[in-house]
């Protein structure tokens, strides 16, 4: 079972015998940029592209708004503390992040992000042109430390809660998604794009690395050849940690978005990504190819997908896989609204759904 977000609503995805279906558990014209579950499965935070954020506490069947009090409604990142489901972070455009500890009633903005020195640099390429929170990532043994991406941006690192962060040397600054691994050595990867704006002369793209607790940064495109694009499609295999999977696309925009529709859209206000372009004008498209490292991602090798098209013409946001390490299976949703199912180990697929709107985000629940 696993929970598929959407550019229009949250939808509960089940297999019963061998047919996978899809319910929705709540419709919404916001895209959902951000999704946050406790272990239960029961506790679900929802954040949206402009439209702030809504919380359930019985799996999906009942919603309540939660962050009226915040002063940014768009809501790009959301994570839950991992001792308590209570405390709820909430990362914005504008970049700013917040926390709630009473279940997303009241949220207080943790302020050494919104005016690190660093701050002044953050921008994303698009209208209006404002840096934003896309990822927040916990120290498995330490909940006081934890990472916080800015697209595009920084790394920040916190080791008091987020009281004060420090900035990340020679990482990119097109930051996605921050994952720490729980191999022995805490290994921090980081999903870029490709360096921008004030960043452009680091030429800096791809997989970013730190096997130090993130002292230090190496570009870990090693087997990814010219497909070292990446959203947020990475995730680690349980119970085999430096077993990674991540989907990468061959480069930016044009490849996997139409730029003419992302510059109208941001232009005129409205929802500008996503917006893959036409098959009719275009041989390729984002052309997502899937790999997978067992060194923790120092190394890559390219994965036979039987029954996945490789590469894939739309993009891949979201990737992940199941809980359970008896039975790893991996999801990967994409833009066009389909939705794969991969056996354990990433080299057979099948199509489980199609027809779904664009895929944002995946949670694979407990079976």
């Amino acid at each position: 079972m696993i929970l598929v977000g959407t550019r229009a609503g949250l939808f509960r995805v089940s297999d019963t015998h061998g047919q996978w279906s899809a319910e929705r558990l709540l419709a919404t014209d916001k895209p959902i940029m951000s999704l946050a579950v406790d272990a239960t499965g029961e506790r679900l935070y929802v954040g949206f592209y402009q439209g702030g954020m809504c919380a359930s506490r019985d799996a999906g069947r009942s919603w309540r708004p939660i962050g009226a009090n915040l002063p940014y409604q768009d809501v790009r990142t959301l994570a839950l503390h991992p001792d308590d489901p209570d405390t709820v972070y909430a990362g914005t455009e504008p970049a700013a992040l917040y926390v709630s500890r009473d279940n997303g009633q009241r949220f207080e903005e943790l302020t050494a992000v919104r005016t690190h020195p660093a701050a002044k640099d953050w921008a994303f390429p698009i209208r209006p042109k404002l840096g934003h929170v896309r990822t927040l990532a916990f120290h498995p043994d330490d909940p006081q430390t934890f990472y916080v991406g800015i697209e595009v941006g920084s790394l920040l690192k916190t080791t008091d809660g987020g009281q004060t962060f420090v900035e990340a040397p020679d990482c990119g600054h097109d930051i996605h998604r921050a994952l720490v691994l729980e191999d022995p050595a805490r290994t921090v990867l980081v999903t870029t794009g490709l360096d921008t704006n004030a960043y452009k002369r680091t030429g800096y793209e791809g997989l970013f690395r730190s096997g130090n607790g993130g002292a230090n940064y190496l570009q870990s495109n090693t087997g990814l050849g010219a497909y070292k694009y990446c959203e947020d499609a990475i995730c680690a295999e349980p119970g085999r940690p430096q077993r990674v999977y991540l989907a990468t696309a061959r480069g930016i925009p044009p490849y996997w978005a139409s730029m003419t529709r992302m510059v109208l859209g941001a232009a005129l206000g409205r929802f500008a990504y996503f917006v893959t372009p036409s098959r009719l004008r275009r041989r390729s498209g984002a052309e997502v190819v899937l790999s997978a490292s067992d060194d923790g991602g120092a190394n890559w090798q390219r994965l036979e997908t039987e029954g996945l098209p490789t590469p894939l013409f739309d993009m891949v946001w979201a990737l992940a896989v199941a809980p359970d390490p008896g039975r790893p299976q991996l999801y990967l949703g994409t833009t066009g609204g389909d939705l794969y199912l991969g056996e354990p180990g990433g080299q057979s697929w099948r199509k489980a759904l199609s027809g779904l709107p664009v895929i944002t985000q995946l949670h694979a629940l407990t079976a």
